[in-house]
């Protein structure tokens, strides 16, 4: 009987400790407060830091925009890029690159041009 009643809670212990790693696993990538995803993820299957690196792996390849100093953000799929560039085509051509990785669901392109950052006036 004690060999039986050991081999049961062995058995009991290893499904439990199972059923525990099963719960983990369900809700990796979820905040742990709301239960809701924690990032892009669940949404497009693609994380924010993936999507962070790609862009920038991206923007610093392009040749035209090696000069540029570009930092990128993302927030739930939604890809937000600050700092400045030469020129307004530059700042579209980092908003166009940021488009295109996968999983990006919008850009908030804040990036301004040097020449707006001088102190000669005029908008954005």
């Amino acid at each position: 009987m004690n060999k039986n009643s050991s081999i049961r809670n062995l058995f009991l212990t290893a499904a439990a400790v199972a059923a525990l790693g099963a719960g983990v696993a369900a809700n990796a990538g979820t905040d742990a407060t709301s239960g809701y995803p924690s990032s892009n993820t669940a949404v497009t299957g693609v994380s924010d830091d993936t999507i962070t690196s790609q862009v920038q792996s991206k923007i610093s390849s392009m040749s035209t925009l090696r000069d540029a100093d570009i930092n990128v953000a993302t927030s739930n799929g939604v890809v937000t890029l600050s700092g400045t560039a030469a020129s307004a085509d530059e700042k579209s051509q980092a908003e166009a690159a940021a488009k295109s990785v996968k999983g990006v669901k919008s850009v908030d392109n804040q990036v301004s041009t040097s020449m707006n950052s001088g102190s000669s006036g005029g908008g954005k």
